[in-house]
């Protein structure tokens, strides 16, 4: 669930299409804010399930429940053939507690208003969607800030690897676009001014970038151990081979200049899966169309492919649907697989003219293209240095 699309071939349709999902705010009154523009959900109310609770759920939930349910109906998973003790769910979120909080505050400030209030089982997004499929086996929330959808990723796969569950419902979810988590975007500076543009405010990787763009969504996917996966038939978009984590421990907001610790994650994924920079077909990078992360980041991958820093596309899908936080890392992970599944490279939108302090790399500007795509590498680069790499081979 994305700005752009919701559902699986409408999103890639929109990766491959170029289409933005940036407007408008419309979640709240930003009219006093220097920035008015984000990435939101549409007519989510369209798409969730009826189950018969009427009582009023927080927007990051409502993202989650819809997602994860896509993911199982995709996957063709048989909830009641399923052994629920070797079943879990692995969330990664940035802003839940914030946007619980401001959810909760919002509440108390127009008591004659219908609206959530909080519930403390709220609290456990994780626990209330294994509570939803009676999943009986590990259950974690990783918050590690714009990685955090990447790393929960890996944490569900290596919790497989090492047998403590056969399959794992995991991916990210993050709901920022409210005046609490919004403003405080505004006040560190991060974010483009380009309200009159919002289709072409972020620009990864360009001269003219001027910020990211804040934005919503919810990227699920259902992990299983290969075993699992034959002996129920189960369609097998690809294997997870590789992952690599680092730590800057440089600053809370800032990267660190060198971008070692960026390579270094780069360079352990590849080592898990015991494969060289030439065997990547294409690098989904993190490039959030801010200064310093996009210059880093660039030069980091131009080290990693030092032979020829063009052999390969490096894109940027946050160029359509702006950064999405702690959701960021599983939808761009879906991006991978897609880009596997169509053989299409989505496309880095608004990228008119490169940064020279950016790397000279084939970012696929503007337009998607058709390549085989049998091994792609997908980066989350986080605020605080937390930095994760996974590498993705196909079926």
């Amino acid at each position: 669930m994305a700005p752009n699309a919701v559902g699986k071939e409408e999103f890639a349709h929109a990766l491959e299409s170029g289409v933005s999902g940036v407007g408008p705010v419309t979640l709240f009154d930003a009219s006093d804010l220097p920035v008015r523009i984000a990435g939101e959900v549409k007519n989510l109310e369209s798409i969730e399930e009826n189950d018969g609770d009427t009582r009023p759920r927080p927007r990051c939930f409502r993202l989650a429940f819809t997602a994860g349910r896509m993911a199982l109906e995709d996957a063709g998973l048989d909830l009641t053939g399923l052994d629920p003790v070797h079943a879990g769910v692995v969330v990664g979120s940035a802003t839940l507690k914030y946007a619980l909080q401001h959810e909760e505050h919002e509440a108390l400030e127009h008591p004659s208003e219908p609206g959530y209030s909080l519930d403390p089982r709220d609290i456990f997004l994780p626990a209330r969607m294994a509570e939803r499929y009676g999943f009986l086996g590990p259950v974690m929330n990783i918050d590690m800030a714009c990685s955090s959808g990447n790393q929960a990723v890996l944490c569900a796969r290596d919790l497989i690897r090492n047998g403590r569950a056969d399959v794992i419902l995991s991916g990210g979810v993050d709901a920022p676009i409210n005046l609490m988590i919004f403003s405080s975007f505004c006040q560190i500076r991060a974010m483009s001014k380009r309200n009159q543009d919002p289709p072409g405010a972020s620009r990864p990787f360009d001269a003219a970038r001027d910020g990211l763009i804040l934005a919503e969504g919810a990227g699920f996917l259902v992990l299983e151990s290969v075993e699992h996966a034959r002996r129920r038939g189960a369609r097998i978009y690809a294997e997870i081979v590789g992952a690599g984590v680092t730590s800057d421990a440089f600053h809370m907001l800032i990267p660190e200049k060198s971008g070692d610790h960026m390579l270094s994650a780069m360079e352990r994924a590849l080592s898990e899966a015991r494969m060289a920079p030439d065997d990547l077909d294409y690098i989904n990078a993190h490039g959030t169309s801010t200064r310093l992360n996009d210059m880093i980041e660039s030069q980091a991958i131009a080290r990693l492919l030092h032979r020829d820093p063009r052999a390969l596309p490096v894109s940027s899908i946050k160029s359509m649907i702006g950064h999405t936080l702690g959701a960021a890392g599983a939808i761009e992970l879906i991006a991978c697989v897609l880009a596997m599944e169509r053989s299409v490279i989505p496309p880095t939108r608004n990228l008119e003219n490169r940064d020279p302090e950016c790397a000279d790399l084939d970012y696929a500007p503007n337009e998607a293209r058709s390549r085989r795509v049998s091994v792609c590498m997908n980066n989350s680069f986080a605020f605080g240095g937390s930095n994760s790499s996974l590498v993705l081979k196909s079926a």
